[in-house]
C-alpha cells in the first residue's frame, strides 16, 4: 500500500523505462531472423531492388522462400530475381515461379536454396524492375510475405514480411 499519495502511480511510471530495457534484452537473445530490402529509385531504365538477410550468429537458414507481390505500376520478370552475393557465396540459387497464372496483381514465390551450408547475412536476392504505367509520383510499395526459412536441423524459422519501397528520380 503506498503511505505517499499520489507519488505511487509517479514511481511505477518511473520504473518504466528499466522495465522496458530489461523484456528487449531478454528478447535480444532470441534471435529473430529478419529480411531488410533499402529503399530503391525508379529511373528511365528501371531499377532493382535488393533483399538483405539479417541473422544471428548460428542461426542462419540454409533455405529461404518467399512470396512477393507486384502493384500494377511495375513489372517483373521471373527471369530477372537474381540470387544475390551472399546466396552465391553458399552456393544457393534462386527459382520464382507465379502463384496463379492469371492473379492480378501478380503474385510470385520465390524459392532460395542449393546445398547444406548456411546462408549469410547479406545480399541473397536481387529484384530488376520496370515502370508498367506511371504512378504518378507516389512510392511504390512491394510486399514480401509468408518468409519462411529452414534451418540445418529442419526446423522451420518464422521470418516477419517486409516491403520494397520504390521512389522516382
Amino acid at each position: 500500500m503506498c503511505r505517499l499519495q499520489g507519488l505511487c502511480g509517479y514511481t511505477r511510471l518511473m520504473q518504466l523505462p528499466r522495465i522496458i530495457s530489461f523484456l528487449l534484452a531478454l528478447t535480444a537473445g532470441l534471435g529473430a531472423q529478419t529480411l531488410r530490402v533499402p529503399s530503391s529509385k525508379l529511373g528511365h531504365d528501371g531499377g532493382i531492388f535488393t533483399i538483405f538477410l539479417e541473422s544471428p550468429d548460428n542461426k542462419a537458414p540454409v533455405a529461404l522462400q518467399w512470396d512477393f507481390t507486384v502493384p500494377a505500376a511495375l513489372s517483373i520478370k521471373i527471369e530477372d530475381v537474381k540470387a544475390g552475393d551472399a546466396a552465391k557465396g553458399a552456393g544457393k540459387s534462386v527459382v520464382c515461379a507465379p502463384r496463379k497464372a492469371s492473379a492480378t496483381p501478380p503474385r510470385y514465390t520465390c524459392i532460395l536454396a542449393g546445398g547444406t551450408k548456411a546462408i549469410p547475412n547479406g545480399a541473397i536476392a536481387s529484384v530488376r524492375y520496370t515502370a508498367a504505367e506511371n504512378p504518378g509520383g507516389a512510392p511504390i510499395r512491394v510486399a514480401i510475405d509468408s518468409i519462411i526459412g529452414t534451418s540445418k536441423e529442419a526446423a522451420r524459422i518464422e521470418i516477419a514480411a517486409t516491403q520494397a519501397i520504390i521512389t522516382f528520380n
